[in-house]
């Protein structure tokens, strides 16, 4: 109990949420792998700073990447308002992606190092439940989604996931329509693997079973193509 509240424990009110959508947020990445914890990403960030940069987020007391990033545009666009031209403000905002992605490159894990039943374990607990909805932008649900795929193979009472990416020739371009029988994924704060390549939305498709995501995930941030994801914000 807190206070007069009751507490339940999952296996009493689990059967309530039979083929209900489920919510994943930071606390199903970070069980996965520790350091995936915003304070780690974060304090792993600064390191790339210089000490410029990070007087930044001092004067504002914030840890807020999305935040600081959008007073560094509002910068920006007061100082073309006012028609002063200042490569500094716009030279940090570029640094404080590139820097964050190199931290979030320092710190996911690859796949090769999760503990295979682990990924299993958390495939056969989603069959409870209907779609998903996350906010988180790694690539453990990539490897859920995989993995689901081949125990439907197996057991074709097993439903499988659609996330709206479909082939198209040698990608996986967004198409804004489900598909039938399937369970649906809403990357809603995007993802490492999804891009805006020529103005479409695409998903790296992993290829052979030995290839590691991440590579291709790091690969494609070498050539210039950034992924799509939010990584920290307000509620709006």
């Amino acid at each position: 109990m807190i206070g007069e509240t009751k507490i339940y424990h999952w296996n009493e009110i689990q059967d309530s949420f039979q083929c209900a959508d489920i919510f994943l947020g930071n606390g199903f990445s970070i069980n996965i792998s520790s350091a995936l914890d915003y304070r780690s990403l974060f304090d792993r960030f600064l390191t790339y700073l210089n000490p410029e940069d990070q007087a930044v987020f001092k004067k504002f007391n914030s840890t807020n990447f999305e935040g600081i990033q959008n007073k560094l545009t509002d910068a920006i666009q007061v100082n073309s308002i006012f028609q002063h031209h200042c490569n500094e403000i716009g030279n940090a905002t570029l640094k404080l992606k590139s820097e964050l992605l190199n931290a979030i490159k320092d710190l996911h894990p690859n796949y090769s190092t999760i503990d295979p039943q682990t990924i299993y374990n958390l495939s056969q607990k989603l069959d409870w439940f209907e779609n998903i909805y996350t906010t988180n932008y790694d690539i453990f649900l990539y490897h859920i989604l995989l993995t689901t795929l081949d125990r439907h193979k197996k057991d074709a009472s097993v439903r499988r996931y659609q996330d709206f990416f479909r082939t198209d020739e040698e990608c996986l371009q967004f198409v804004d329509q489900p598909m039938r029988e399937f369970k649906n994924i809403y990357y809603l704060h995007g993802a490492l693997f999804l891009h805006n390549e020529s103005g479409q939305t695409t998903k790296i498709r992993r290829g052979n079973k030995t290839d590691e995501l991440l590579d291709l995930v790091r690969l494609k941030i070498h050539l210039g193509n950034l992924p799509l994801f939010v990584s920290e914000g307000k509620a709006r």
